[in-house]
């Protein structure tokens, strides 16, 4: 649901029941959400209107007043609250009033806000951890989301991730489906070929989804894979894509969460905890280092115990080594191999300028990943000898003038044409100034 949360004279007019319209928040293919105030206390909450004008107007409208009843009975501080209900009696359109869920500004926000891509990891491993709590919650209850994106994550007063519109969700949990009065063809749509209807947004779609299993907690989960994987690097996971690669400089607790998130085999996708996995590796670096202590300690002991030995084993050595150090200074010295070029060392994010149109850190940090993968061949083939540091030059300073001319070849195109075509043709024409400064030296 898009969020415009612009005032409208009409928004200001209207009144349902007790309910004044204040603005309108935002709007989908079924409902309209608006800032709505309550006449009588004063208080202020979110009303969603059924607004549907589709040939299966009935179905959607039985969906809709579903999710009303399905959202009352739950609790849950990662979930929106809807807590009244009612007919418009005006239009004979539903509506239910839920949590006025606004960010620390006050205004409406979901995470598909642009200013979230690439967002901080403490940030996101934040929404994360909400996210996997409101899925603990709905899951022991029966229920699937089905439709996990930007867009239904709304951000809290306190900054935190609240899960929204649950209008496709799947109950599998038979007594709750029977309780709230839903059918099992508004859970499982049928078409008229007895093929099941893939339900979802596209781009979160698990793939077992699209060769028409049903959906399971599994599928929340990898919907949760793709939502956390473009927040952290501004761009969409494909099936192509080399997550490790991606995440190699971001925190190594991604590295196991996100695999395990976007495994193609449902049965072995987990969505672990951001928090015991943290705790796991500091607590391994801490073992690592107390072991190191002991290992020294232990031999200072041995060292001391022996030192006669110690002392007669280190002359020896020291007249092996002067032997050594005889016969290497009389041999011709080997030309050292040049050191391997590492990726990290060439893309650089450039000092943020005071031009405004210059590129934002954001921007420019949503970029780094497409750099790095449109020079890594040209890389390794420098590290194996394959091409000169001149010809990777050239390569590199080509493929900034083709972002700069939008001439890129049509795969490249498609994997870039959401990012800043400015901060990926500074960060390729940054990477080849590095390149060339290794090459004189």
């Amino acid at each position: 649901m898009s969020t415009p949360a612009q005032p409208e004279n009409s928004a200001a007019e209207r009144q349902i029941a007790n309910w004044k319209f204040v603005r309108l928040l935002g709007k989908g293919g079924m409902a309209e959400v608006f800032e709505v105030e309550n006449l009588r206390l004063g208080t202020r909450a979110a009303l969603k209107l059924f607004s549907c004008k589709r040939d299966n107007d009935e179905d959607i409208r039985e969906r809709f007043l579903a999710e009303a009843t399905l959202l009352a009975r739950l609790n849950h501080p990662r979930l929106v609250r809807v807590f009244d209900y009612g007919i418009d009696p005006a239009t004979d359109r539903p509506y239910f009033v839920m949590d006025l869920v606004l960010d620390p500004s006050g205004s409406p926000r979901t995470l598909a806000d642009k200013q979230f891509a690439g967002a901080d990891e403490d940030h996101v491993a934040m929404w994360y951890e909400d996210l996997r709590d409101a899925f603990a919650y709905i899951h022991a209850r029966g229920i699937i989301h089905r439709d996990i994106k930007l867009q239904n994550v709304l951000v809290g007063p306190d900054g935190h991730a609240v899960l929204s519109d649950f209008g496709i969700a799947k109950i599998f949990d038979t007594s709750l489906r029977e309780d709230i009065g839903l059918s099992p063809e508004m859970t499982i749509q049928t078409l008229t070929d007895g093929r099941r209807t893939v339900m979802g947004s596209l781009g979160y779609l698990a793939p077992e989804l699209e060769l028409g299993v049903a959906a399971s907690p599994a599928s929340d989960y990898y919907a949760l894979g793709v939502l956390v994987f473009y927040l952290l690097t501004g761009t969409w996971c494909e099936p192509r894509t080399d997550i490790a690669a991606t995440l190699e400089t971001y925190n190594p607790v991604w590295q196991e969460i996100l695999p395990k998130l976007l495994h193609t085999n449902p049965s072995a996708r987990e969505c672990p905890s951001w928090r015991e996995l943290e705790k796991s590796f500091q607590e391994k670096d801490t073992d690592k280092v107390i072991a190191e202590m002991e290992q020294t300690e232990v031999a200072l002991a041995v060292a001391c115990r022996h030192t006669k030995v110690a002392i007669a084993i280190a002359v020896l050595l020291a007249a092996v080594a002067i032997a050594l150090t005889a016969v290497i200074l009389l041999a011709p010295s080997p030309q050292p191999s040049p050191a391997p070029i590492s990726l990290s060392n060439l893309i650089q994010i450039p000092d943020e300028g005071n031009n405004d149109s210059t590129p934002s850190r954001e921007e420019y940090k949503a970029a780094v990943p497409a750099v790095r993968w449109l020079i890594c061949d040209i890389i390794n083939d420098v590290n194996c000898g394959k091409k000169t540091k001149d010809e990777a030059d050239r390569e590199i300073r080509q493929l900034a003038e083709d972002v700069k001319n939008e001439t890129l070849d049509e795969n490249k195109e498609e994997y870039v044409n959401t990012l800043d075509a400015d901060a990926l043709q500074q960060l390729l024409e940054i990477a080849a100034d590095n390149l060339a400064q290794r090459t004189s030296k």
